[in-house]
């Protein structure tokens, strides 16, 4: 029952991040730790972690960490 500015006004103003930057922020961490541990292709991890698209994934990931998701995981694993 509460009006949509409302809510995301008030979840701005508690996490000083919008609702969408938020799930892109999970949705990162379990793509991050994925890349980590498994040996599964970007497309996969992508698409699990609730992406829309490999290209959305790469773009957000990118504008997040400053490197693609294979330069990542060659980093993490020397």
């Amino acid at each position: 029952g509460y009006d949509y500015h409302y809510v995301s006004r008030r979840f701005h103003y508690i996490f000083n991040m919008s609702f969408s930057e938020y799930v892109n922020s999970y949705r990162l961490t379990a793509a991050m730790e994925s890349l980590r541990n498994t040996h599964e292709p970007v497309s996969i991890i992508a698409a699990n972690s609730g992406f829309q698209s490999v290209r959305n994934f790469n773009s957000i990931f990118r504008r997040a960490m400053n490197m693609t998701p294979l330069e990542y995981r060659e980093k993490q694993c020397r």
